[in-house]
Order: structure tokens, then C-alpha cells, then sequence
């Protein structure tokens, strides 16, 4: 047992987050479900990552995932909204979770999802999600792309043929010519 707690007491240190390393929080995923017709939830997962700041050195290491081990109890600030710049905030919350489900989100937008800590005491940086796409307005736009590369395709087709049919005709009409003579 003494032992268990010696190793306890020499590990901790290790795997414990300092107050100079950095953190990220990576956005994971984003999975919608519709709310009726006119909103959708939107579930967001993120993860998040220790780059560790050597003393000694004064350097940062690589980034690593964050483990259990970490002793993390960090609190996150999720939003969603409607524009990259956070402006126009659509839902958020408070969690102490990695994932967040927003409700509330309108059907036709697009929106921006991401997550930040609420404690400040180390560096931290986040990124964020864009989802949202109009389904129906992607395959009108996928559809009138597929037609104008066909129509593209013909023109081509055309023009390649054309030269090929007067040059034939050429041909015909110069042994025409010498049949005469």
C-alpha cells in the first residue's frame, strides 16, 4: 500500500496539468436532429489537448490528447451562431462536459458552433464548426453544375466534330473534282 501511494505521489506531477501549459479545445463533431420543421438540435463533442510547458528548457512540447489521468475539471462555454465572428449568438450554455446539445437552431442558416474554457488560468486556444447546409438549395446548386458541365461537354463534342465533318466534305468534294478531270 505504501508503495501504491509513493507512485501515486511521484506520478501525479507528471500527469497533472501545470499552469503554464497550454490547451486547445478541438472540436470532435457535430450531429444534427430536426426540432419540427422550422429548428434543428445541434450536439456538438470536442476534445481537448495539453501542449506542456518545459521549466527548463522555456519551451512548449508537442500537443498530446488530454487524458483522465490529467486532472482536468475544467468548465466550457459552448455557442452557436450565426456568423464567424459570434456576433449573432443563436443558443449557449455552460457545461463541465465535452459535448453540448443546442436546441433552437434555425432549419435554413447556417450556423457556427464552439467551445472555450471557462477557466483562464492556463493559454488556451479553440477552433470552431460550420454546419447547416440547405439540403435542398446544395442539390438545386449540384444539379444546375451537373447540367452545365453536360451542356459544356456537348459544346465541346460539337466543336470537335464540326472540323472533322467539313474536313470530310473537303475531301469528298476534291475527289469529286478529280474524278471530273
Amino acid at each position: 500500500m505504501s508503495s501504491l501511494i509513493i507512485i501515486i505521489f511521484f506520478a501525479a506531477p507528471i500527469f497533472a496539468v501545470g499552469s503554464g501549459d497550454s490547451l486547445w479545445v478541438h472540436i470532435k463533431s457535430v450531429a444534427e436532429h430536426n426540432e419540427g420543421e422550422r429548428w434543428r438540435a445541434v450536439n456538438v463533442e470536442w476534445q481537448v489537448f495539453v501542449k506542456e510547458f518545459d521549466e527548463k528548457s522555456g519551451i512548449y512540447l508537442n500537443w498530446r490528447e488530454s487524458e483522465t489521468d490529467d486532472s482536468l475539471q475544467l468548465s466550457y462555454f459552448a455557442q452557436c451562431a450565426l456568423d464567424s465572428t459570434f456576433s449573432s449568438i443563436v443558443s449557449a450554455g455552460t457545461t463541465e462536459a465535452n459535448s453540448f446539445t443546442f436546441s433552437g437552431v434555425p432549419q435554413k442558416t447556417i450556423y457556427f458552433v464552439r467551445a472555450m474554457t471557462v477557466d483562464e488560468k492556463n493559454p488556451v486556444k479553440w477552433d470552431f464548426a460550420v454546419g447547416g447546409i440547405n439540403k435542398g438549395k446544395k442539390a438545386a446548386q449540384d444539379r444546375q453544375r451537373f447540367l452545365f458541365m453536360i451542356g459544356i461537354s456537348l459544346v465541346m463534342m460539337v466543336a470537335g466534330i464540326v472540323p472533322i465533318i467539313i474536313v470530310a466534305i473537303s475531301q469528298k468534294k476534291k475527289r469529286q473534282i478529280q474524278n471530273i478531270d
